[in-house]
Order: structure tokens, then C-alpha cells, then sequence
């Protein structure tokens, strides 16, 4: 464990900018006992480490000061995957922020394509313009005989 649970909470409730009164009433407790949490004299109960997690949107390893160098997830087929760090943040941010989910499958499409890059015109200095077929596509037109057709 890194930080104390009682710097942590402090960290947050002085992020969100209020009082220890303030969050008490949000916790229903007294705003003593959220002091002596503070000062690590105290420790919440599961009921009210529930409720800390969910009023500042974290999880109850980070409030409690848990690190991972890595996490398991279980596979359908039982097999494990181990994540990263950043690839542990990388899907909490996905989850948390849904704004991301097209621009993520969008990402993730183009990853499927091959790029195409346009002719750049000679008297426009501007670089290649660049897009994306499926790879289908691509397949269907690279393997298509050759021709002196210039339409095609």
C-alpha cells in the first residue's frame, strides 16, 4: 500500500473543494469522525468505504491505497490476460468516458483498412491526402489482372 487511506480521503474531499462537515453529512456521519479518518485514528466501516468510493468515482483499491503492477481478467475459455498498467488505465478510461467509444471504434476500424493516398497536385504544396479502404477491397483490387485502361 502506498498512501494512507486517511491522506487519501483528505486528497479527494480537498480536490472536490469541501469541508470535512460537508462530506460527513454526505456519509451521515459526524464531521469528527471524517477528521479522524484523516489522521488515520479511524477507519470506515465497509458501508462508508462504499460510499467514499462512490462519491468521488474511484475505485476501493485506489482509496485504499492498493496498487497493481498488473490485473487479471478471466476469459471466457479460462485463460488469463494480463494488462498493463497503462492498459489498465486505457480501459478505465474507456469505460468511464462513453464520448470515446466512437472515436476508439473508429480507431480501431482504421486499424482494419490500408491507407490510400491520394496524388497531390503539382501546384498545390499541401501534402498527399490520405484515406482508407478494407483490406477486402484492397485484396479484390491488388489481385486484379492488369489492364491498360486508364479508367480502371
Amino acid at each position: 500500500m502506498s498512501a494512507s487511506i486517511g491522506n487519501t480521503i483528505k486528497n479527494y474531499r480537498t480536490q472536490k473543494k469541501i469541508t470535512q462537515s460537508q462530506l460527513a453529512s454526505v456519509l451521515g456521519i459526524s464531521s469528527s469522525t471524517v477528521g479522524m479518518y484523516e489522521q488515520d485514528r479511524r477507519e470506515p466501516d465497509l458501508q462508508t468505504l462504499i460510499l467514499l468510493c462512490e462519491y468521488f468515482g474511484i475505485s476501493a483499491d485506489e482509496l485504499l491505497g492498493i496498487s497493481h503492477t498488473a490485473a487479471v481478467i478471466l476469459q471466457p475459455q479460462n485463460t488469463a490476460a494480463i494488462l498493463s498498467d497503462q492498459e489498465l488505465r486505457l480501459l478505465r478510461a474507456y469505460r468511464e468516458r462513453p464520448e470515446l467509444h466512437s472515436l476508439i471504434s473508429d480507431l480501431l476500424e482504421t486499424n482494419s483498412s490500408v491507407p490510400v493516398f491520394e496524388a497531390a497536385h503539382s501546384e498545390d504544396n499541401h501534402p498527399p491526402k490520405t484515406s482508407h479502404i478494407s483490406k477486402e477491397k484492397w485484396e479484390k483490387i491488388s489481385n486484379a489482372p492488369e489492364t491498360d485502361d486508364p479508367l480502371l
